[in-house]
């Protein structure tokens, strides 16, 4: 009697690392959600984000998120694409808690990215030769008016002088980001800047774009999904396995 091997099944996955805006980019409109929708049968699109999180704390949870393949390994499920995605908490008005200096957090952003590719990746590309594609997103603008409205309605105590975000240091959060994605050879959507421009451009400023001066409303998740100055599903084009197939 002859019996056949059953070999585990496993997709290749799109893992979106960050915070809070990574973790609700699931929701309908989101860019996770379309993502999702986009590599159906191709791609898992798993969502790694951890509301609160800055890149200190996101170094400590990364190495279980990517657990180590050794060299020549071709082991499932394979880590096609990673988004990076921090900056929003790490930009915190010191002292708070998150608070990360620029220093720390450029340092914090190169060893999350080196230690992602060299886990997820070990030689630099997959047995099948195909590479692991890293991908940063900046933090998107802050609306000062909008955080004090959702702080005052959570917080009844709360008083301006307690806000928590600086839209000039998450700008430069954002300016950091890019300059990383330079230093490192990554492609980088510059959300900051996107987001910025089509408020500018719409009648109803920034609140169109964020659901409450620092989350995405569908509308800031769609400007993320189409990537500012690279359309984020054309980064890493994966062809159907029935494209071209027809049925007679």
């Amino acid at each position: 009697m002859s019996t056949t091997k059953c070999e585990p099944f496993s997709m290749d996955e799109l893992v979106m690392f960050g915070d809070s805006i990574t973790q609700f980019a699931w929701q309908a409109g989101g860019t996770g959600a379309e993502l999702a929708n986009y590599y159906q049968r191709r791609l898992d699109v798993v969502n790694r984000g951890f509301s609160g999180y800055n890149t200190a704390w996101a170094l400590h949870v990364a190495k279980k998120i990517f657990p180590a393949q050794s060299a020549g390994s071709n082991s499932f499920p394979r880590k096609r694409i990673v988004t990076i995605w921090f900056g929003a908490n790490d930009a915190v008005i010191p002292p708070k808690p998150q608070t990360v200096t620029p220093e720390q957090f450029v340092e914090n952003m190169v060893k999350l990215i080196e230690m992602i590719q060299a886990r997820a990746s070990p030689t630099g590309s997959h047995q099948d030769g195909s590479q692991l594609l890293v991908v940063l997103i900046t933090p998107p603008p802050i609306s000062v008016a909008l955080r004090a409205a959702n702080l005052a309605s959570r917080f009844p105590d709360w008083r301006p002088e307690n806000m928590d975000r600086d839209p000039a240091r998450t700008r430069l959060f954002a300016e950091l980001v890019c300059q990383v994605a330079q230093q490192k050879g990554l492609p980088v959507i510059d959300t900051w800047t996107a987001i910025t421009k089509a408020a500018d451009e719409s009648q109803g400023g920034l609140s169109t774009f964020l659901v409450d001066g620092l989350h995405l409303t569908p509308a800031g998740y769609e400007i993320v999904t189409q990537g500012p100055s690279l359309p984020f599903k054309l980064l890493y084009p994966i062809h159907d396995p029935l494209d071209g197939v027809k049925f007679g």
